[in-house]
């Protein structure tokens, strides 16, 4: 399951459900904006700040509790590490994994370079990068890749990671560009 977004923590659904032409190509700009001024400011202000403090799980966000809120996260992290990794992955050195996921909130917003991480880490470049790619396939994180009009120069810049439980980042700007991500 994927982490609630603005207009389901709102509980504001109709404008999305009940209208097709979102999807169409004519006029978007248009409608976004009526969508825009239709959306209540501090209803979607509200939302936005509890979906910053409590991430879009729902559980925790409709409990909006914080003491129930940092239990979940530590038993969401503990499982997806201790059973679902170790289940779906030959990965050996799960406390080396991790080490990993304390590390990657830190990077957050920049580009992820592998080899830092392996010489912080100090584990093989390759580990490195199979251990990223086991925590994208337990979707514990994602990864953006850069934009660029030339497909070459994209492929050679390094991806940002971001976490589908945004909570896990203690900063507050890359917190938000986690959410927005």
């Amino acid at each position: 399951m994927l982490p609630l977004g603005l207009s389901e923590a709102m509980g504001e659904m109709g404008h999305v459900i009940n209208d097709d032409t979102m999807f169409s190509d004519q006029k978007a700009e248009a409608q976004l904006l009526t969508l825009l001024n239709d959306v209540p400011t501090k209803t979607a202000r509200d939302a936005m700040e509890q979906l910053k403090v409590f991430g879009g799980f729902p559980e925790p966000f409709l409990k909006a509790n914080n003491r129930f809120s940092n239990k979940w996260r530590r038993d969401y992290r503990s499982l997806l590490l201790y059973e679902d990794l170790r289940d779906l992955s030959r990965i050996q050195d799960i406390k080396g994994v991790e080490q990993l996921v304390l590390m990657l909130p830190e990077r957050v917003g920049s580009p992820l370079s592998l080899n830092s991480l392996r010489e912080d880490l100090q584990v093989n470049h390759g580990t490195v990068s199979n251990w990223v790619e086991a925590l994208k396939k337990i979707y514990l994180v994602f990864s953006i890749f850069p934009w660029s009009r030339h497909i070459s120069k994209a492929i050679k810049r390094e991806t940002k990671v971001y976490f589908f439980d945004w909570t896990l980042v203690p900063d507050g700007a890359k917190r938000l560009e986690n959410m927005v991500g």
